[in-house]
């Protein structure tokens, strides 16, 4: 099993000092997120500092960069790490695209799958001095006599396509090289959704299993002391709860009624407030979290791994401020670096 943590940090200092302390721990990526800050940057940030461990986005919002800018900006970071960036997107939800980023959303499935093609053509065909054309309905591409000067380090570069729901999962299978799973991906989730959608979009792709890398989101608490870790892990749950996209999957485990009463709560408040974590039960926070000793967590762990060929583990900083989340970091090194 490969593992891999998140980039993002709140310092540049303390985001290469956590590249460098994962790479020597063994760990095999490093991904950043979007939404705070830029993915592509905090890739970049660390390239230098870092020598074999990979840099992904995990993920990065498609629609706000048009496909240009995206290949662009993946070959020059596969250039700047020798070959170790991993390109990850997503379409996000639809009030961050239109409302946030002032982009057009349109429909999901479609967009995203034009989006993945006109990335690829540019890709794989910017330093041949060819013509790039492509006529859909979301990307009306016409690119003639430009020539980007560096072959691509990889003659293909893989994309992996974050997906929440089953029709997206679906068409990572269909259309994409890899699945990030999003951190709301629960164990009864990957059994009876992911693995039969997924399973559904590659047959539909003409792909197999062994071609195809499946990266799962995991939030990980190690600890001894149980009643810390569930008040700690109730944020997760409280914060996934106020998008109305997650529902489904507090459904899923009879959880609605607390996700309709943390969203009732949002709303009044306009924005977050504790007593959305007050409205967690143990059993939501158990369930959303990976908690425990050592060996618990271990056994945990070693059931997401049965579905995937990577573990991006995550501290759940929902509820704690940053120098709160430090043991429980370092404990990730600990327990999973070599």
């Amino acid at each position: 099993m490969k593992y891999a943590l998140r980039l993002d940090d709140k310092s540049m200092p303390h985001m290469i000092e956590r590249a460098k302390r994962a790479e020597a721990a063994g760990f095999e990526a490093l991904f950043a997120g979007e939404l705070a800050g830029t993915p592509y940057v905090n890739c970049a940030a660390v390239a230098g500092h870092t020598t074999t461990i990979k840099l992904g986005t995990g993920v990065a919002y498609a629609f706000v960069r048009s496909p240009m800018t995206t290949a662009l900006t993946a070959l020059d970071l596969d250039r700047l790490t020798d070959g170790r960036f991993i390109l990850g997107l997503s379409t996000s939800l639809p009030r961050l695209i239109e409302n946030w980023h002032n982009m057009p959303y349109g429909k999901p499935i479609p967009h995203i799958k034009e989006y993945l093609q006109v990335t690829r053509l540019i890709m794989e065909n910017a330093h041949k001095m060819r013509p790039i054309q492509f006529n859909g309905e979301y990307y009306k591409t016409n690119i003639v006599g430009y020539m980007r000067p560096w072959r691509p380090v990889r003659e293909k570069m893989p994309i992996l396509l974050g997906a929440v729901g089953p029709g997206m999962i679906k068409t990572a299978g269909e259309v994409a090289d890899g699945l990030i799973a999003h951190p709301v991906y629960t164990l009864k989730y990957i059994k009876e959704v992911m693995q039969p959608k997924l399973a559904e979009g590659m047959a539909k792709g003409g792909k197999e299993r062994k071609d195809f890398f499946v990266w799962l989101y995991v939030d990980v608490l190690i600890g001894n002391d149980k009643k810390t870790l569930l008040e700690i892990a109730r944020g997760t749950p409280a914060f996934y709860a106020t998008v109305r996209s997650y529902e489904p999957f507090f459904a899923l485990h009879g959880f609605q009624q607390q996700a309709q009463q943390i969203q009732q709560i949002f709303r009044e408040n306009k924005g977050f407030s504790p007593k959305m974590n007050a409205a967690v039960t143990d059993e939501m926070a158990e369930t959303f979290v990976a908690m425990g000793t050592a060996d618990e967590v271990r056994r945990k762990i070693a059931e997401y791994g049965q579905y995937a060929d990577g573990i991006i583990l995550q501290t759940p900083t929902q509820a704690m401020k940053r120098a709160d989340a430090l043991p429980y970091e370092n404990a990730l090194f600990d327990v999973f670096g070599k």
